[in-house]
C-alpha cells in the first residue's frame, strides 16, 4: 500500500523577506513627494481655480462695464472672481473710488495683489521643479546602492544564480517605474500650471491695457 506522503508548502506567516534601509528610505521618499503633490496640486487649484477662462471672462465682463459706465454689471462681473484668485484685488474696488473715477487707484491697488498672488503661485511651480530634479537622483543613488551590494554578493559567493541576479535586477527595475511615473506627475504638474500662470498674466496685462486706455480718454467710472 502506498502511504500518502505530506505536502509540502509555504506558509506565508513564516516566509521572511529581507527589505534593505535604502529601499525602506525610498519608499519613505515615495510616500513623502506624493503627498506633497498632492498638496501642492490642491493649493495651486485653490488659488488658480479649476478653469481659467473663468477669471478671463470676468475680466472681459469688468472691462466692457468700464467701457459702458455700468456700475452694476461692473459690480456683478467682479464678485464672480474667486476670493483667492490673483485677480481677487478687483472684489476690494470700493465705490468712492468708482464715484470718484479714478481707475489708476483701483488699478494699482489690484495689481500689487495679482503680482504678489503670482509670485506666491511662481515659488510652487519652482518646488514642483525641485520635485522633478530631485527624483531622478534619489533613485539613481538607490540603484547605484542596490547593484553595488548586489556585485559585492556576487563577489562574496553569497548568491549564485542567474535567478536571483535577475530577481535582484527585476525588483530594481520595478522601483525604477514607480520613480518614472511620479516624475512625469510632477512634469505634468510643473507644465500645467506654469501655462496658466503665464496665461493669468497675459490676460491681466491685456485687462489694465484695456483699461489704462479708457482712463487716458478721461472715461469715468460708473457712477
Amino acid at each position: 500500500m502506498f502511504q500518502d506522503t505530506p505536502q509540502v508548502g509555504w506558509d506565508y506567516t513564516t516566509v521572511y523577506v529581507h527589505i534593505d534601509t535604502a529601499t525602506h528610505l525610498v519608499v519613505l521618499y515615495v510616500l513623502v513627494s506624493c503627498v506633497a503633490l498632492i498638496v501642492k496640486t490642491g493649493r495651486m487649484w485653490s488659488t488658480m481655480g479649476l478653469f481659467s477662462r473663468r477669471a478671463q471672462r470676468s475680466l472681459e465682463k469688468a472691462a466692457d462695464a468700464i467701457q459702458k459706465n455700468d456700475s452694476a454689471k461692473l459690480r456683478a462681473a467682479i464678485e464672480q472672481i474667486g476670493r483667492r484668485a490673483p485677480e481677487a484685488g478687483l472684489r476690494e474696488w470700493p465705490d468712492t473710488e468708482m464715484e470718484s473715477g479714478s481707475i489708476g487707484n483701483a488699478l494699482g491697488s489690484a495689481g500689487r495683489q495679482f503680482a504678489r498672488n503670482c509670485q506666491s503661485v511662481a515659488r510652487v511651480t519652482r518646488g514642483l521643479k525641485m520635485w522633478i530634479a530631485l527624483t531622478p537622483l534619489v533613485f539613481g543613488l538607490y540603484s547605484a546602492s542596490e547593484l553595488f551590494d548586489l556585485f559585492r554578493s556576487i563577489s562574496y559567493q553569497k548568491i549564485a544564480g542567474l535567478s536571483a541576479t535577475f530577481g535582484s535586477l527585476e525588483s530594481l527595475m520595478s522601483m525604477w517605474q514607480v520613480g518614472l511615473w511620479l516624475t512625469i506627475a510632477y512634469l505634468v504638474a510643473y507644465w500645467h500650471f506654469t501655462v496658466r500662470l503665464d496665461r493669468r498674466r497675459e490676460t491681466w496685462a491685456h485687462f489694465v491695457s484695456e483699461t489704462t486706455e479708457m482712463k487716458n480718454d478721461a472715461v469715468k467710472l460708473p457712477r
